[in-house]
């Protein structure tokens, strides 16, 4: 429990960072941005412990990143990239990246060939999944759009 509090902490931490690195000046934003990190760790610790899948769970997280993104952005009037890349940070395997260089250096190819198409995996759903939730709130925005023009 006190492991994911700290978690969930650093989390947003990185994101608020990354939202000064972003360059939002604004304090109210940068404190959205920390809590999308914030968010999106809090599905990540949630779905590993049903789904047990790394793939899934960085699919789902990075809806739940993207879509708290795009639902801030139209409400802040900001565009969608100002809250979901914070949101995003969280969900890099920057980890798995590491480990591979270090199994490079040490020469040990299966292991870097296996961690590398892990890190490939997670890069992947972690697109598939902000495609999929972009896509998503623009078909619902389109829909709303075109029925209130009825």
């Amino acid at each position: 429990m006190v492991n994911s509090i700290i978690i969930l902490i650093l989390s947003f931490l990185a994101s608020f960072g990354f939202g000064v690195a972003f360059e939002i000046h604004e304090r109210e934003k940068l404190i959205l941005a920390g809590m999308g990190g914030l968010v999106t760790r809090l599905a990540y610790l949630v779905l590993i412990a049903l789904t047990g899948n790394p793939f899934v769970t960085v699919l789902l997280a990075s809806f739940v990143a993207s879509l708290y993104g795009s639902i801030l952005a139209k409400a802040k009037h900001v565009p969608v990239a100002f809250f979901t890349y914070p949101a995003l940070i969280p969900l890099i395997p920057g980890d798995l990246f590491h480990y591979m260089i270090a199994s490079i250096l040490v020469g040990n190819m299966p292991l870097a060939r296996t961690q590398g198409m892990q890190c490939v995996l997670l890069l992947l759903a972690l697109s598939i999944g902000s495609i999929v939730s972009w896509t998503t709130v623009q078909s619902i925005h389109r829909k709303t759009f075109f029925q209130e023009e009825d």
